[in-house]
């Protein structure tokens, strides 16, 4: 960037003082302008002008405070406009705006940041982080993991411009084939990448709204797993013997199917919280309270972990390898039908009860147990927390067994007929 001073013609012959133009040009493949002029507002006698040196001629009168101001405009150029670099500004009316402002003397913008899609995603992290729970920080976590491992295996350069069309296009293509994940599982992904775009967009980091076009695969429903009821009592009454953290991660999953709270909610609980047979929780994920009741089998597994005040909740990756081993022990070998979709291909296969079952089996087995049971859903609904009753029954596992005695329940035994009087 080159600065330089010229004086201009005198605005009549009677005034012999011409005004100093201050003129910036900058050329070569990243210039974001080819000349800014501003006139600066002093006024220097014809005569006293140094052409050459740009500047007020030494020993004349008012020259030491003229000169100054122009060695002073010249500093706060080449300070601003560095500052500016470095934080990715190139725009041409920026500059030209805030050249204008310092010529002035006035105070110039503070260059705001401009933010690599990498960048901003971290910042989204860091910023968002304290107001998740430990599983939507894990989620958004492994977003960024697939977005990072997509640009390079594709050699795709990503950055808020190139995040179109063709973009959603060749990453459901990896999600689904490179990555092997499921239809349910790419349209969550696709949703908290949307999530992520829509705050990126909300401050400023990004202005291509091709993203609100991108439409998430089809949820597809799965057969939901839970316990039956004997097999939770059978779970419950299993001797570990000496294999104390199977009995241990046993008892925090049963006391989540007798009671349908969160994982996170399992782990956070102390017993300043129980109140007679009541747990008073204050939910990690929306920050309800709720009043759960607890059974005589729920105050049983707590009684066992007095002295410690809390559940022995340990890491979910750990906590769902060891309940597997465990289940496997106490014989829960039902078969399952696990339902996948890839695309729009549907695949079935039956694998063990054991096999199956998670952290979250709990919570589901709790509602699918109370419903059997005969509980209303909006009384389910009370103690799970669930924002409606639709999104309670994506918890809920309907077998053909139970199916049938809804119906016969309502209709009576199977010899029953409809006897229709013709009069």
């Amino acid at each position: 960037m080159n600065i330089n001073f010229f004086k201009v013609a005198a605005p009549s012959k009677k005034d012999k003082r011409v005004s100093i133009v201050c003129r910036i040009t900058k050329t070569g493949k990243d210039s974001a302008y080819k000349v800014i002029s501003v006139v600066t507002g002093l006024r220097v006698p014809v005569q006293d002008w140094h052409v050459t040196r740009q500047e007020q001629k030494a020993g004349t009168e008012g020259a030491f405070q003229t000169n100054k101001r122009l060695a002073e405009i010249k500093q706060e150029l080449r300070t601003f406009y560095d500052s500016s670099l470095r934080e990715g500004k190139t725009d041409f009316e920026f500059f030209q705006e805030n050249f204008k402002r310092i010529i002035k003397g006035e105070e110039p913008d503070k260059p705001k940041k401009v933010y690599s899609f990498q960048e901003a995603f971290d910042e989204f992290l860091d910023t968002q982080r304290p107001l998740w729970s430990v599983n939507t920080r894990k989620k958004f976590t492994t977003l960024r993991g697939y977005l990072q491992d997509f640009a390079s295996k594709k050699r795709f350069v990503l950055s808020f411009s190139n995040v179109d069309k063709s973009f959603y296009g060749k990453f459901l293509a990896y999600l689904l084939e490179d990555k092997d994940l499921s239809t349910n599982h790419v349209a969550r992904t696709v949703r908290f990448l949307k999530t992520f775009l829509f705050w990126a967009t909300e401050r400023g980091f990004n202005t291509n709204e091709s993203f609100k076009g991108f439409k998430p695969p089809k949820m597809q429903s799965t057969d939901v797993v839970s316990l039956e009821k004997s097999e939770l009592i059978a779970y419950l009454r299993y001797d570990f013997g000496t294999s104390h953290y199977l009995a241990r991660v046993r008892d925090v999953f049963c006391f989540g199917c007798l009671t349908g709270q969160r994982f996170s909610d399992l782990r956070g609980l102390t017993f300043d919280a129980i109140h007679g047979k009541t747990w008073h929780v204050r939910t990690q994920k929306t920050n309800d309270i709720i009043e759960v009741p607890l059974t005589e089998e729920a105050l049983e597994i707590l009684s066992r972990y007095q002295e410690s005040g809390k559940l022995p909740v340990i890491s979910n990756q750990k906590f769902n390898k060891y309940l597997q081993e465990g289940a496997q022990r106490a014989g829960l070998n039902r078969p399952c039908r696990k339902t996948t979709f890839k695309g729009n291909q549907r695949q079935d296969e039956m694998k063990p009860l054991y096999s199956m079952i998670g952290s979250h089996t709990a919570r589901r087995t709790f509602c699918t147990l109370s419903m059997k049971q005969g509980m209303r859903l909006s009384a389910i609904q009370k103690i799970t927390g669930h924002a409606s009753i639709k999104q309670l029954e994506t918890y809920i596992g309907k077998s053909s067994d139970t199916v049938k005695t809804e119906f016969y329940a309502a209709w009576g035994n199977e010899n029953l007929r409809l006897v229709v009087n013709d009069g």
